[in-house]
């Protein structure tokens, strides 16, 4: 099955307004205290797009252009960076998307270099709760299609090429349609 083996970019999150801040070191192992950031001036406000390839999560950053029409067009959009996410099987995102230890609404995210190893962290924050739940939301179900990608192919391998193998890409294709329906209807929301 074809279908099965390409490569899709699926939007599963736009968010137009973030607020993102430099973030100081740490002051203790406990985490990252938004009250730190000085909240009041964040660096900028911009735009946030998660879109999901293959097992590969991707949250790209974007600083308005024209900062005052807020408009998400291409046109009005700088990539500031992005945060490729990939984990494991019952794997976690710490490593790359930290909530702070003092709010819901701000978190730390690792920005990677897209032609080096170099990596920053930086913070953002949502104005609402709501919008910051929808953010939470979308990484815990990528987290969850992750361990359900590796229990169909565990259920995959399991059969051992006796007559199974279609069942179980129709398994991997059933869970990929439900995926993305789920967070569709997320995202309309």
């Amino acid at each position: 099955m074809d279908f099965i083996d390409k490569a899709y970019d699926i939007t599963l999150l736009t968010i137009k307004e973030v607020f993102v801040y430099k973030v100081p070191p740490l002051r203790s192992a406990s985490g990252h205290r938004a009250e730190d950031w000085n909240l009041a001036t964040p660096l900028f406000t911009g735009y946030i797009r998660i879109i999901q390839n293959n097992n590969i999560l991707f949250i790209r950053l974007y600083n308005y252009k024209n900062a005052s029409s807020l408009a998400d067009n291409d046109e009005n959009l700088v990539l500031f960076g992005e945060c490729p996410i990939e984990v494991e099987p019952k794997g976690d995102i710490i490593q790359f998307v930290d909530a702070v230890i003092d709010s819901s609404r701000y978190y730390v995210i690792r920005l990677k270099d897209r032609n080096s190893t170099r990596t920053t962290l930086i913070g953002i924050g949502f104005r609402d709760r709501e919008t910051s739940f929808d953010f939470k939301n979308i990484l815990n179900e990528y987290v969850r299609y992750v361990d359900r990608m590796a229990e169909a192919e565990k259920l995959s391998n399991e059969t051992g090429g006796k007559g199974n193998e279609s069942s179980a890409q129709v398994y991997i294709l059933f869970i990929n349609i439900f995926y993305l329906l789920m967070n569709t209807l997320i995202t309309n929301e």
